[in-house]
């Protein structure tokens, strides 16, 4: 069954518990082995060779009561070496395998030899064990000098059944479990391929309800506000009220604008940030309310890339909507400058106008009336800037407003 483990990695196991009990340093070894485990699988892949023709030399000595000659310590020194490429080209040491065990009664590169084959399974892996098999009943080798030493006390026709059967066998089950975990781990990944892609369809499919939710709910009701502020700017005889219809107005106009990136973003029909004119939207707006706004230093924003310096212009429409709301009247400024290996974008305002705690996100309206707002604008802005590595600091200061925000350059 497919479950997750304690890093909520879904793992293949029969019980929730053993897939949490899993050991991350062996998952580690496995997944990611580092260049120490793979020096020492090399030093052993050229190690367990030497010490097999070290004892088969010893052996040899040992049970022909004699000490070898030149000829077939060379032979062991080539076959043992020839062992190093077993599992790229086993057909080579195979073959110097069988010469060893003709020349020098030695069968112990046979034994190894017919472990190999049985665990890899060439395409001539039957063939090869058939011959090991055959030669000693056939007559083309000696029995192994462990048969004449005394060593082994049974029959010798059983040479064949403890030279190559045995260690076949244990090959064939060592090399079938590993074909059964490559199988089990290639059905795994499918799986999680397959649970990947129902979680990603998933998450689109609900992306679109939540874009046609919004288009369908907001997106028409703002629009009829821009519609309804427009009539009555080209109906109204009174400047105050046209004034306030053409605000009006635009602000649905840049709300609908938002709200079909929005859209846009929820359908994956959009790659491009957050709109780069937020900021200067925001400084013209306070401007033709009669606000002054001073912009300084904004031609850094051009030496972003697009994710940071999104992240920033919305940071400082934000910092400009709050410092007017916290002192209308007061002046604002906008500052934007390098600081060591960021950009630095400041907004600082005249004295408070006596805000309540906690209210950052409410300005007086007409009449003294509370503007409607959200009240997480600069939430929002700290969470846009924590996406690509800035921060925001905010709120009101001795001199008044002050937002700070950072991104790297």
């Amino acid at each position: 069954m497919l479950y997750f483990d304690r890093y909520d990695r879904p793992v293949l196991a029969s019980s929730p518990d053993v897939a949490r009990t899993s050991s991350p340093w062996l998952e580690r070894l496995i997944e990611s082995p580092s260049s120490r485990s793979r020096t020492i699988r090399r030093a052993a892949r050229i190690a367990l060779p030497a010490l097999l023709t070290v004892y088969s030399t010893w052996y040899d000595a040992l049970a022909a009561g004699r000490a070898p000659a030149w000829t077939e310590v060379a032979l062991f020194a080539v076959t043992g070496s020839s062992l190093v490429i077993a599992r790229r080209a086993p057909i080579v040491p195979s073959a110097l395998a069988l010469l060893c065990w003709a020349v020098t009664e030695s069968c112990s590169f046979v034994v190894v030899m017919s472990s190999v084959v049985a665990e890899r399974r060439p395409r001539w892996w039957w063939a090869a064990l058939l011959v090991f098999l055959a030669v000693h009943p056939l007559g083309f080798v000696p029995t192994p000098c462990a048969y004449r030493a005394g060593h082994v006390t049974l029959p010798e026709a059983t040479a064949p059944l403890l030279g190559v059967a045995l260690p076949a066998a244990l090959g064939a089950v060592v090399g079938e479990t590993r074909r059964v975990v490559a199988a089990r781990e290639q059905r795994l990944r499918a799986e999680i391929d397959r649970a990947t892609a129902v979680a990603e369809t998933a998450a689109i499919e609900e992306r679109l309800r939540m874009s046609r939710d919004v288009h369908d709910l907001v997106g028409r009701s703002l629009s009829r506000v821009a519609l309804h502020a427009a009539a009555i700017e080209a109906t109204t005889k009174e400047p105050r009220t046209a004034e306030l219809a053409a605000r009006t107005s635009r602000a649905a106009a840049q709300a609908v604008a938002d709200l079909r990136y929005v859209v846009g973003v929820l359908r994956a029909a959009a790659s491009a940030p957050v709109s780069a004119r937020l900021l200067r939207d925001e400084v013209d707006d306070a401007r033709h309310r009669g606000h002054p706004v001073h912009l300084e230093g904004t031609g850094v924003l051009g030496q972003l890339d697009d994710a940071p310096r999104a992240a920033l212009e919305a940071a400082g429409a934000e910092g400009v909507h709050n410092a007017l709301k916290h002192a209308p009247g007061a002046a604002v400024r906008v500052t934007v400058a390098p600081v060591g290996d960021r950009v630095v974008l400041r907004v600082t305002s005249g004295p408070v106008s006596a805000p309540a705690p906690g209210t950052d996100d409410t300005a007086p309206g007409p009449g003294g009336a509370a503007a409607p707002s959200l009240g997480h604008g600069l939430a929002i802005a700290a969470e846009r800037l924590a996406a690509v590595g800035g921060s925001l600091t905010a709120g009101p200061s001795e001199e008044g407003f002050d937002l700070r925000a950072e991104v790297p350059r």
